[in-house]
């Protein structure tokens, strides 16, 4: 897939997620969804035009009146961003993904990323059925940015051996709907800062595509290691989807 039809497939996916057509997001104005018993008290989907806001309908009517005219981008930003997270809390809830921040949905096109070989160490693919082998490194969450120990959801893993220890990991998750597989890493501190990360990011990206499906990678702003990661590989933003969620 190119990275036009890449974005295409997003929208029709994620519109189809909450029982729409792809049109939602093509509109001129932002879109309010009062929120059923299955779709949580709070969403936000943006794109690059309009935002499709789903929410409860305590606070429907005042998303309205506030971010009608709004951009999906600057609701999240300044003025806006204080006021909604202000109306959440009044609710018991505060905005964030299921990563407790909010994160930028990043694509990119594999075919145009170059690997760089790195012969000290030796990769391993680990299946679903032999992730259980990993079993030491879920419990003590040696990687736990790339093996969660509460949500299992890994498809496969991909690990870096060096000396016989394992200095890093890359995981391909089951994301939203199994729309997508999301990217998910994490390296040994003494192992950072030398590509590996990247070059896994890379690895496991060709390895998705040669499966059939659609690489996905998330980061926020905060994290400033992850967003160089996504620069080096080519996964650039391309939507916003953050929920309002119980405060924790």
């Amino acid at each position: 897939m190119t990275k036009q039809e890449k974005i295409a497939y997003a929208k029709k996916s994620i519109a189809a997620s909450i029982g729409r057509g792809v049109e939602i997001f093509g509109q001129d104005k932002n879109v309010f969804i009062e929120s059923g018993d299955d779709d949580g008290f709070f969403t936000l989907i943006h794109f690059d035009g309009n935002a499709v806001i789903i929410a409860d309908k305590a606070i429907l009517g005042w998303c309205i009146e506030n971010f009608a005219d709004v951009s999906g981008n600057e609701i999240v930003k300044g003025a806006h961003y204080a006021a909604l997270t202000a109306k959440l809390r009044e609710h018991g809830k505060e905005l964030r993904d299921d990563y407790k921040d909010i994160s930028h949905m990043r694509l990119e096109d594999v075919g145009n990323m170059e690997t760089k070989e790195y012969p000290e160490f030796e990769f391993e693919i680990y299946e679903k059925d032999r992730l259980s082998e990993l079993e030491e490194l879920y419990e003590k969450e040696i990687f736990s940015q790339a093996l969660d120990k509460v949500w299992r959801n890994e498809v496969f893993a991909i690990v870096a051996h060096k000396d016989g220890d394992i200095v890093a990991a890359v995981s391909c998750c089951d994301a939203y709907k199994e729309a997508f597989r999301q990217i998910n890493v994490d390296t040994l501190a003494e192992h950072r800062g030398r590509g590996l990360a990247t070059h896994l990011v890379m690895k496991i990206s060709q390895e998705i595509e040669s499966r059939g499906h659609v690489p996905l990678y998330t980061t926020w702003e905060t994290n400033t290691a992850s967003m160089h990661v996504a620069k080096v590989t080519g996964f650039s933003p391309v939507w916003l989807w953050c929920y309002g969620l119980d405060i924790e």
